[in-house]
């Protein structure tokens, strides 16, 4: 179960921060978006809406098989139609509320390194944080059957730096659903369902206010080849 939380996690994460420069707008986007007699605020939306889909498709895409496979094969000797159900259900949650978890995580951090740094030095950054979160990405992948013993000891040592890991929260969010969960693992349920709700609300506010600060920077840009104005982006204008 933990390895197929982390490997979601990090299909997830690596894929993201791949395309990061895809979810920014660039200046074909202004080209064809500026002109247009629509609201800078339903530009916004449209974009927002799109990242979201994009999360769950994906999310979707990269857990569908882990998500019907692994429960065939561990109760396929002795469980019933509906244990096996259940456990499909149980694990295409976890799996897919991981995975959204990594991804809004990484473009709030891209978003608030883009609300916070002028444009050239964000490209600049961002680099490096890219290269930093695929380093995490892939230790923990490497690293996840040396954690899953570790997991073990919380009772003796619950203040241990395994409980900080991400996966070991949507871990104990596992167990718990199914009812197996052990009391240090239980209490990372609440904690799995809270950092997916803030990865999510900082997401899209940090992607609000940088994609409205990078938008606008775009036609006065030295690469943009046909600078013009444009209104201020009023996002809660009524």
């Amino acid at each position: 179960k933990y390895f197929f939380i982390v490997f979601s996690m990090v299909i997830t994460g690596i894929v993201t921060v791949i395309k990061w420069d895809r979810i920014l707008p660039g200046r074909q986007d202004y080209a064809n978006l500026a002109p247009l007699p629509l609201p800078s605020r339903n530009i916004l939306l449209a974009n927002l809406a799109a990242i979201v889909l994009l999360a769950s498709v994906f999310a979707i895409d990269v857990n569908a098989a882990s998500a019907v496979l692994f429960p065939f094969v561990v109760l396929s000797a002795k469980g019933s139609q509906s244990q096996i159900f259940s456990f499909i259900a149980v694990h295409t949650l976890c799996v897919i509320l991981a995975s959204a978890f990594t991804f809004f995580a990484c473009f709030a951090v891209m978003g608030f390194l883009m609300t916070c740094l002028p444009r050239r030095v964000f490209r600049q950054v961002s680099m490096v944080a890219r290269l930093t979160i695929l380093v995490i990405l892939i230790a923990g992948l490497c690293t996840s059957f040396a954690v899953t013993p570790l997991i073990a000891k919380l009772r003796a040592d619950p203040h241990s730096w395994v409980r900080w890991i991400p996966p070991v929260w949507y871990l104990g969010l596992y167990q718990s659903l199914q009812g197996r969960a052990a009391p240090e693992l239980a209490g990372f349920s609440p904690i799995a369902w809270q950092a997916a709700a803030v990865a999510i609300l900082l997401a899209l506010v940090l992607g609000a206010l940088s994609y409205t600060r990078y938008f606008q920077s775009i036609p006065e840009s030295a690469d943009s080849p046909h600078p013009r104005r444009r209104r201020p982006l009023r996002i809660f204008s009524t």
